[in-house]
């Protein structure tokens, strides 16, 4: 009887670890099809009494919209997974849903049937603790789990106290930084790492059901670990315990055996089971270290992914920025653009026709000028040897001097012409656009200008004296004596002279003018046809493409921003979004460390199980029982009080039902002074329930 006892007690912990895998009584009701699965969950102080107790209760109808008649003696009820709420009539609740599952939760402070207690010695001495919290020394623990749930049953006409069978596993983690040289009384160590894990599986009240004594089938049946160790700057986490009083569907044929050839058979199908289960739950514990491995490589890739997704955030939003500053620029763009207004070119044609045709005739008044200039010169000299000659005839001086006259006056009118055509010139540049070749133009014209200024001015110089020789000639203020003829005479010899000596530089600058309005004739004829084909190249339609093309272009600008800001505004959401999924995968690589941890506790514990308690029990169950139908009688007994077990806090009528218990003591640890920080409620299922007892949350 033991051994079914140990195999309920593994079946129970591979399905609280696994969570979810609940095998349900099988009677037949009204009401099939309807399931409850209560998990309870006790928080204990570190001396195993009850402080809290939260229920979390789970219905599954096989049909949707339907009414589901369940019973409650909980407190505080509360859907943790919709929004349905209850119809209440005292015990009697209602639920009405057009799903087929429905979670609630609350609290109740029922009398547990199970008991935890659990006490310290220090050095020899009892002690609290927390007394000891950081101290050095000898420690010694019990933990003991009580079966409290005792009944009246008549067998053999007898009355007999049994208990409803409960399967309790037991851990408690010793890290070695604080506790070394472990040894205990019943129970496994299993060393993982840097800590020492205690394992204890125990049936309370089995033995004083049964009446079984240890001493006649040599069987361990211990409801108390004794535990002793050395301890320095003693803290420790939380002892877990788990129990329910389901047993496993490999116990149908134990559980109708009626006499001792039915019971050995079922003892043998039940060795049988143990090895599958032992072999199982060593498959069991190498899946859950692979996924944890697994885990571990997802959340490392996903580490860098998530970084990816930030960088993506920040490179969007400055993006966004430059999308922005090139929507702005764009409208301005088309603004201006809009504004250009399409130049009448026939105006600015005939311009250039003009100013080419100028040059033109510029350039002859030059040459022509450059071509006068050595008569002028002749004349000069032949005037200055006349007046030499004076006395030999004033008649040849006046002719000559006429001749001088004459030319002198051709030749500034050619310069007055020339200057005319100039300023015209200069009035056609000035119209001309603003550019390189209209300031290249306008300086030649200038310098020219500035030629023929000063060959003007010389050769008003030039006639001023010629007008005074000819009034002292013809009589005018003439001397009535001969003396004040030659000295006029004199005067104009001197006059002639100078006048003479300014001639050759006349003549080079004539000759320069004529140079340099060549080469500006040329020049302005090299701009001209350049800016010929440039106005001919002006295509008024092209400007209205082109303002149709900024249209488009400042209208694509705005698209890519608004672009632009939905994929900003995406990527901060995939980032809120990857930070959540983030912190899941941390939570799950810590929850599959957890189960691949304790599923290798649990692989061993069922390896000692199979080897020290059903293989104990088929060797010597034969040879030692007393009164095989008495102890038969008192199983079927026990077995309808695990069948009966089906709620711990309530079940509606004619529902399947099953009940667990998770407990956890208090951790015992030294004060830390912590930052108060917001906990956000999140629902959260039984296997992460789970998983968080285990970390102390």
């Amino acid at each position: 009887m033991n051994t079914m006892s140990k195999k309920v007690v593994s079946l129970v912990v591979l399905g609280t670890m696994l969570g979810g895998q609940v095998v349900f009584a099988t009677t037949t009701t009204n009401n099939s099809g309807v399931k409850k699965d209560e998990s309870v969950f006790v928080t204990l102080t570190e001396k195993g009494e009850v402080k809290e107790q939260i229920v979390s209760d789970w219905i599954h109808s096989d049909k949707t919209n339907t009414d589901i008649k369940d019973k409650s003696n909980l407190k505080d009820i509360k859907n943790v997974k919709g929004e349905e709420k209850p119809v209440t009539n005292g015990e009697n609740l209602t639920w009405k849903s057009d799903k087929n599952d429905i979670y609630y939760q609350g609290k109740t402070d029922k009398q547990l049937p199970i008991e935890v207690k659990v006490t310290y010695e220090f050095d020899g001495k009892e002690v609290s603790p927390k007394d000891i919290v950081g101290k050095t020394g000898k420690l010694k623990m019990k933990l003991q789990v009580i079966n409290k749930d005792a009944h009246k049953v008549t067998v053999k006409g007898k009355e007999k106290t049994v208990y409803t069978p409960f399967a309790a596993a037991s851990v408690i983690n010793l890290p070695l930084e604080h506790f070394t040289n472990v040894k205990v009384n019943t129970g496994e160590i299993i060393s993982e790492g840097n800590n020492q894990i205690v394992t204890f599986i125990s049936l309370p009240g089995m033995k004083e059901s049964l009446d079984i004594k240890e001493e006649t089938l040599d069987i361990d049946l211990k409801d108390t670990l004794e535990l002793t160790c050395d301890t320095k700057d003693f803290e420790m986490g939380s002892v877990m315990v788990t129990a329910t009083s389901k047993l496993p569907e490999q116990l149908d044929k134990l559980k109708e055996a009626k006499d001792l050839n039915e019971l050995t058979d079922g003892l043998n199908k039940m060795k049988d089971a143990s090895n599958k289960l032992v072999d199982g739950t060593s498959k069991l514990a190498d899946g859950a270290k692979t996924m944890a491995d697994k885990v571990g490589l997802l959340n490392s890739a996903y580490s860098g992914l998530d970084s990816g997704i930030g960088t993506l955030s920040s490179g969007s939003k400055k993006l966004y920025d430059g999308a922005d500053k090139l929507s702005n620029g764009t409208s301005m763009l088309a603004k201006e653009v809009n504004n250009i207004s399409i130049p009448d070119m026939s105006g600015m044609k005939n311009q250039v026709v003009a100013l080419k045709n100028g040059v033109s005739e510029l350039d002859v008044g030059a040459n022509k000028l450059a071509k006068g200039m050595p008569a002028l010169q002749k004349g000069t000299e032949d005037l200055l040897d006349g007046a030499k000659r004076l006395n030999g005839g004033l008649d040849s001086v006046l002719q000559v001097l006429d001749k001088s006259y004459k030319l002198q006056a051709g030749q500034e009118q050619d310069i007055g012409k020339l200057v005319e055509e100039i300023a015209q010139m200069e009035q056609i540049i000035a119209s001309m656009p603003d550019g390189k070749q209209k300031e290249m133009l306008k300086g030649g014209l200038t310098k020219q200008k500035d030629t023929l200024q000063q060959i003007k001015i010389k050769g008003i110089g030039k006639t001023k004296a010629l007008d005074g020789l000819k009034s002292v000639i013809t009589g005018e203020g003439l001397p009535k004596d001969k003396k004040g003829l030659k000295q006029g005479t004199r005067e104009l010899v001197v006059g002639l002279t100078q006048m003479n000596e300014q001639i050759p530089a006349a003549v080079e600058g004539s000759r320069q003018l004529a140079a340099g309005t060549g080469k500006l004739k040329a020049e302005i004829n090299k701009g001209m046809a350049s800016l010929d084909e440039k106005l001919k190249a002006v295509d008024p339609s092209k400007i209205v493409k082109l303002k149709a093309a900024t249209k488009q272009l400042d209208a694509g600008a705005n698209e890519l921003k608004n672009g632009v800001g939905q994929l900003s505004s995406g990527s901060s959401k995939l980032k809120e979004g990857s930070t959540k999924v983030s912190s899941g995968i941390s939570a799950l690589k810590d929850g599959s460390g957890t189960l691949a941890e304790k599923s290798g506790e649990l692989r061993d514990g069922m390896a000692k199980f199979d080897n020290e308690g059903i293989k104990k029990v088929d060797d010597k169950l034969g040879s030692k029982v007393g009164d095989i139908e008495e102890l038969i009688d008192t199983k079927n007994e026990v077995m309808k009080l695990s069948d009966n077990f089906k709620t711990y806090t309530g079940v509606g009528e004619g529902m399947e039902g099953s009940v667990k218990f998770i407990m956890k003591t208090d951790e015992i640890k030294k004060p830390k002074v912590e930052k108060k920080e917001e906990v956000k409620e999140e629902k959260v299922g039984f296997f992460k329930r789970i998983v968080n007892l285990f970390k102390g949350k």
